[in-house]
């Protein structure tokens, strides 16, 4: 297998859930090449529509190899996905916060989670957080990342979207970054009628292997004044789940890229 279809098979695995992986693989494996007329029949066997683009993805990359059979695509596609499950499999959990210390609990803060978490990224940072202000360190760790070639996804709350309970939109706190991150908002059209619907998540996912979920806002206050709490979740399922969660919204366009 040529070394970019096996890539490509690689980044394509990283961005499905197991399931469809397999449903995938079970769709190409009796086909003796990369046969446009069987490509409906393909993307229909992924059980998820927001998915079926990655599905397209395999079929484009299958062309550049057309020698290999669809039984030794189907092969790579669950190679590829067992390692990377096994990789995920183990897990560790750590309790983050701000505020007042304890005497009896060893915490990590959160500034030091945050500022580690876009030092350590090396493909890509998902960014969700209701608020965000008065965090020069935190964009300047951001823009040191992107330099490296992270790519970093913001989800962020809007002053229009939010019905007033902002004053400002929360991607003015990075608005140096310019074109160079991209930048989602949940549509106040989007979002349930006739009640209140905050985007109130606050989470960091770097490289799917990496979850940072936590009470606090990307603030001043957040990071270092307030009582805020939190977990840090390295390895296992959990960071991927949450990245392949937020994925689907922007697919299906129920967050909408600004």
């Amino acid at each position: 297998m040529p070394v970019d279809t096996a890539r490509a098979l690689a980044g394509i695995v990283h961005e499905m859930p197991t399931g469809h992986v397999e449903a995938l693989a079970r769709s190409v494996a009796s086909l003796p090449g990369p046969d446009r007329a069987r490509w409906p029949a393909v993307l229909g066997a992924v059980p998820q529509a927001a998915y079926r683009q990655h599905a397209e993805r395999l079929l484009q990359a299958w062309e550049a190899a057309p020698d290999l059979s669809g039984a030794a695509v189907a092969l790579a596609l669950l190679a590829a996905v067992a390692a990377r499950d096994g990789e995920r499999r183990d897990q560790v959990v750590e309790v983050v916060a701000t505020g007042p210390a304890s005497l009896h609990v060893s915490l990590r803060q959160t500034r030091a989670v945050v500022l580690d978490l876009f030092s350590r990224a090396t493909r890509e940072v998902l960014v969700v957080s209701f608020a965000a202000y008065r965090v020069p360190e935190v964009v300047a760790a951001i823009d040191e990342a992107v330099s490296r070639g992270v790519a970093v996804r913001f989800v962020l709350e809007t002053v229009d979207d939010s019905g007033g309970a902002l004053t400002h939109d929360a991607a003015q706190a990075f608005r140096a970054l310019g074109a160079r991150a991209e930048f989602y908002t949940w549509p106040a059209e989007r979002r349930p009628a006739g009640v209140p619907a905050a985007l109130h998540a606050k989470a960091l996912v770097a490289d799917d292997c990496v979850a940072f979920i936590s009470s606090a806002n990307l603030t001043g206050s957040g990071l270092d004044h307030n009582l805020e709490l939190g977990v840090v979740v390295t390895g296992g399922p959990v960071p991927a789940q949450i990245a392949e969660h937020f994925k689907s919204l922007m697919a299906a366009g129920v967050l909408r890229r600004v």
